[in-house]
């Protein structure tokens, strides 16, 4: 989960992965339209990264955060309030 939620203007959360692959996160407005690329690599196992979002730029409202793996696929809501 991303704290705080709701933020403004920077978001955190982490993800961890029980097996090494690789892995990609994005972010979406409501709309689906993409509006960001956080992490694109290749994650060791069981080693938590750490990822921060940030808002500066973009309009109040909701988020999706989606961390897609090799093997798994994970959608979080985020709330930017101005």
């Amino acid at each position: 989960e991303a704290y705080p939620n709701p933020f403004n203007p920077q978001t955190k959360f982490h993800f961890a992965t029980a097996t090494s692959q690789r892995v990609t996160v994005k972010v979406f407005n409501a709309l689906g339209k993409q509006v960001a690329t956080l992490y694109q690599g290749t994650v060791p196992a069981n080693e938590t990264q750490f990822i921060t979002f940030e808002g500066n730029g973009l309009a109040s409202g909701l988020y999706l955060v989606q961390v897609l793996g090799q093997n798994f696929s994970a959608v979080r809501r985020m709330n930017l309030v101005k």
